[in-house]
């Protein structure tokens, strides 16, 4: 699957990153990790652009439906 990175803010959070796949909104990723992927933009000179694609996997079941996104996001 694929994921797509909003690097957009929100109002409690300027850093916010925002996950979605295909079209729908997963979750954020934790504040840590939106510091460094933010820093990775930065770095690599991105900052102009808002919306990144990153390889996803997906997992969900057992006996509490737990559902579960994994991110393959480069090393700051």
């Amino acid at each position: 699957a694929r994921a797509r990175l909003d690097a957009q803010p929100v109002p409690h959070d300027r850093n916010a990153v925002a996950v979605s796949i295909e079209g729908l909104k997963v979750g954020y990723l934790s504040r840590a990790m939106a510091l460094d992927f933010r820093a990775a933009i930065a770095r690599d000179g991105l900052t102009q652009y808002r919306e990144f694609a990153v390889a996803a996997r997906l997992y969900w079941g057992g006996k509490h439906q737990h559902h579960s996104v994994q991110l393959d996001i480069p090393q700051a």
